[in-house]
């Protein structure tokens, strides 16, 4: 929830919750947006202490 705040994407903490404690799956309760939220280039690719951040593959196509 936190990137949530920080990309301020407007998105309800509890629709969030919701789409990913789904057991109908992702496509089918969560709307496009939601989705592209989770999805978001700028949001895979952040780094963490843990892993590093994932490949854009638009960036990694156009390079």
């Amino acid at each position: 929830m936190a990137l949530n705040r920080i990309q301020e994407c407007g998105l309800e903490e509890k629709r969030l919750l919701s789409v990913a404690n789904a057991r109908q799956g992702w496509y089918r309760m969560a709307t496009i947006r939601d989705i592209n939220f989770l999805l978001n280039p700028t949001i895979l690719g952040k780094k963490t202490k843990s892993r590093p951040g994932l490949v854009d593959p638009l960036a990694y196509y156009l390079n």
